[in-house]
């Protein structure tokens, strides 16, 4: 985000210089162009070329940053791709051996009677919670038979 507000400022610095020169340019009959001024001579600069000056500096820093973070980047998804293509080629593991199927209860008879017993005792539990609590010893004989 500080990189996009620098590259802003420094293209309206950029906007402001150019059109300054344009004007001392068109001042001078348009074939002549300011004297370039040597970065040791920055103290005759004027306030708004110093901050020029400035601006595309830190343009031209944030510009190095942004293509090194970019850079940075596209290793990092060229490595992910490479590991998503890596897996893709890799062969899939046998499935898992298929479970054995429970008896049901139509099979065995004794199981059929204990789960209609259970379902008894459930029934009766639920009639004596009707007017008991769960401490009561009628309730508490029908769960310790559950």
């Amino acid at each position: 985000m500080a990189w996009a507000v620098v590259f802003l400022v420094a293209a309206a610095c950029a906007y402001w210089c150019d059109n300054r020169v344009g004007q001392q340019a068109a001042s001078h009959g348009g074939d002549v162009a300011p004297a370039p001024v040597p970065a040791s001579h920055s103290e005759g600069k004027q306030p708004g070329e110093r901050a020029c000056s400035t601006a595309r500096e830190a343009a031209d820093h944030a510009r190095h940053e942004f293509h090194e973070a970019q850079s940075h980047l596209d290793a990092f998804l060229a490595g992910q791709l490479d590991a998503a293509r890596e897996a893709l080629n890799r062969p899939l593991p046998p499935p898992p051996p298929p479970k054995p199927q429970p008896t049901t209860t139509a099979d065995n008879p004794e199981w059929t009677a204990l789960e209609h017993q259970l379902g008894e005792l459930r029934q009766r539990r639920t009639g004596l919670l009707v007017d008991r609590t769960p401490l009561h010893p009628a309730v508490q004989a029908v769960e310790a038979q559950l």
